[in-house]
């Protein structure tokens, strides 16, 4: 069960980071903040990469915010981010659909198939959606009114004028708007998220330029939130520049998803020195929780032998026993807008993120250890049920 926060209670942070791209490390933050939200937990995401994949998993596209953690780490100084609390205002909800395909999306605006259906509630089924949106094309490209008004006419067939045109555009939208509201009504909370836009582009150069004690705002930043929250993931960017050593500034532990091949290894390597720099500079108290082995090709060699030399690397750094494998479910369940743990929970991809959750807060501990472990512990008596099923199968054969 969870457990009841107390006024001493501070989230911890953790920071997701690799210099090299294409490591999963958005998938990763995004799942495991499904995982403990899904167990009524506190949580909630940071997306300091600037191409703003973890806002768009949970239903925030980059390109329809106004402002986000650059904005604010740029506009205010470290005192103000304190005392003036400007995160709590670029902090958003997620949702998901509690049945089906457990759909994610945004709160904010309708979609294409509410407003469809708005279309064919209100016009009686008489117009498409690609006649409406051709009407409401006339309406954003003609500025003359008697000219709309007679375009109106000419492409409804004269059903329409431009003042019954206005009337049910305003009707559709209210009725969309009700659909929508009605959909998160029946969804399931999903993690906070507290989104990125795509000026953050140039944080390496314009956050230097306006901060002394640049490396610190993130840390400042996300201060008056910590006794709301259990547990805070930082999505970082596929680099080693400000908004990376930002997070691992303000984190409490950092875990390195990792890839077995080459050039991944080498983004490692490269963080490693960064995390030991953080660590004397500015952030003593920063671990390095542990290197979890992601998209791994169970039937390549390279990435076996490289699994291999990983554990055995004499460096102290914890690598997680449990490897989640290179799966085409994690890219559907994406593709439909959703994650493989709320899609297919009972999937093999699916515990073995529970597992690897496991054995990540056993390290970095928090009111979810307990919870989690019963989860895992579950799953770990339902596989052997399985296997000695079909053991017994075999032996009467």
């Amino acid at each position: 069960m969870k457990q009841i926060r107390t006024a001493d209670k501070k989230a911890i942070i953790i920071a997701e980071a690799n210099e090299k791209g294409g490591v999963g490390k958005t998938v990763f933050t995004a799942t495991l903040l499904a995982m403990l939200s899904m167990l009524g937990y506190e949580v909630v995401g940071v997306d300091c990469d600037p191409q703003g994949h973890l806002g768009m998993v949970w239903g925030y596209l980059r390109d329809s915010l106004d402002e986000g953690i650059y904005d604010i780490l740029l506009k205010y100084s470290s005192k103000e981010l304190r005392e003036k609390r400007p995160i709590e205002k670029i902090v958003l909800p997620t949702y998901y659909d509690a049945e089906g395909e457990a759909q994610i999306f945004d709160p904010r605006t309708p979609s294409l198939e509410q407003r469809v259906q708005a279309i064919q509630e209100i016009t009686q089924g008489q117009v498409s959606i690609e006649q409406w949106e051709a009407l409401e094309t006339l309406t954003n490209t003609i500025e003359d009114q008697e000219q709309l008004d007679k375009a109106i006419r000419e492409t409804s067939a004269e059903k329409y004028t431009l003042s019954s045109f206005q009337e049910l555009q305003t009707q559709i939208e209210k009725r969309a708007q009700e659909l929508l509201q009605e959909r998160i009504e029946k969804a399931r909370r999903g993690p906070d998220i507290i989104p990125i836009t795509a000026e953050a582009s140039d944080a390496d150069y314009t956050l230097k330029g306006k901060h002394e004690y640049w490396g610190e705002q993130l840390r400042h930043a996300l201060a008056p939130l910590l006794p709301a929250y259990d547990y805070v993931f930082i999505d970082c960017p596929p680099s080693i520049g400000v908004l990376t050593k930002n997070a691992l500034n303000a984190a409490d532990y950092v875990c390195i998803p990792l890839t077995p091949e080459t050039l991944p290894m080498e983004g490692m390597l490269g963080l490693l020195g960064v995390i030991e720099q953080a660590q004397e500079r500015a952030n003593e108290n920063l671990q390095i929780a542990g290197i979890q082995l992601n998209k791994v090709h169970s039937n390549w060699n390279v990435h076996q032998e490289m699994s291999q030399d990983i554990r055995q690397w004499e460096q102290g750094v914890r690598v997680f026993n449990t490897e989640i494998k290179q799966s085409a479910q994690v890219a559907s369940a994406l593709s439909m807008r959703s994650l493989i743990v709320l899609n297919k929970p009972d999937s093999t991809i699916a515990r073995s993120y529970w597992r690897l959750l496991h054995e990540m807060l056993e390290i970095i501990g928090g009111p979810a250890r307990e919870d989690v472990a019963e989860i895992v512990r579950k799953i770990d008596e339902d596989e052997q049920l399985k296997k000695e099923r079909r053991e017994k199968k075999v032996g009467k054969e």
